[in-house]
């Protein structure tokens, strides 16, 4: 279980990060277009999720998971174990193998470099951006495998982070995009199999479309809370996707 409590990471005072948005370009993955190709509670949880093909590197499910916890240890205020992380995560990136596109561990690595000049200046609201677009890398390098949960579901994961931290950085009208593309994809998922007419299924739909509403209105504080529980919510589909891992 992580050392950093569930509610830091839900709840930060929205001043600390009043600073600039950073201009990154995000993979397709957050950008909110169709690609191309950890320990807090909720990703705690999520250890193991990618229980994949033997094809699969371990490093490529371990640099997903650091990329992850960067974000959440940034958003705790816990510096040194995020510059740790950015640690293990250049390791982890560095030890994929020849399955990985080039492309894709090209941009993986720029993305992991703003993360790491983000962490050692201190500038929370870049740091998290960055260590998104990180993890948007990621989903991209496990096109090439056959993950238990569909990438799909971990597209939704980092787009709904990213819709969250611009609540944070309160540039709501940001989130537009990605949002949409999230739409886009609980619309192509919610009606198969397993998902298909389920509890879990339901309740997601209903926590999309508020996070949708604190868009359309564009309150930046609600938006951060609403992505928060939608976030929840995918958790609860991967689940559904891979119950043994509970």
């Amino acid at each position: 279980m992580s050392d950093i409590p569930f509610h830091m990471v839900r709840s930060l005072p929205i001043a600390l990060f009043l600073v600039a948005p950073p201009i990154i370009e995000p993979s397709s993955a957050v950008a909110g277009e169709p690609a191309a190709g950890s320990p807090t509670a909720r990703h705690t949880e999520r250890q193991g999720r990618s229980q994949l093909a033997p094809t699969i590197p371990a490093s490529l499910e371990h640099l997903e998971s650091a990329a992850e916890d960067i974000g959440d240890a940034v958003a705790a205020g816990n510096w040194p174990k995020a510059t740790k992380l950015v640690g293990a995560a250049t390791r982890d990136l560095d030890a994929l193998g020849e399955g990985a596109r080039a492309g894709d561990v090209a941009q993986a690595r720029g993305h992991l470099d703003e993360t790491r000049k983000a962490v050692e200046s201190r500038r929370p609201i870049e740091a998290q951006f960055a260590a998104n677009a990180l993890s948007g890398d990621v989903v991209d390098l496990f096109v090439n495998y056959q993950p238990i949960v569909p990438v799909e579901v971990m597209r939704l994961d980092v787009l709904l982070r990213r819709v969250q931290i611009e609540g944070l950085a309160r540039t709501p009208a940001r989130a537009a995009n990605p949002l949409k593309e999230a739409r886009r994809l609980w619309t192509k998922l919610e009606g198969q199999p397993p998902l298909q007419g389920t509890p879990m299924a339901r309740r997601f739909d209903r926590e999309l479309a508020a996070v949708e509403a604190a868009a359309a209105v564009e309150n930046p504080s609600s938006l951060e809370q609403t992505a928060g529980v939608a976030l929840e919510g995918v958790d609860g589909i991967e689940r559904v996707f891979a119950p043994a891992r509970r």
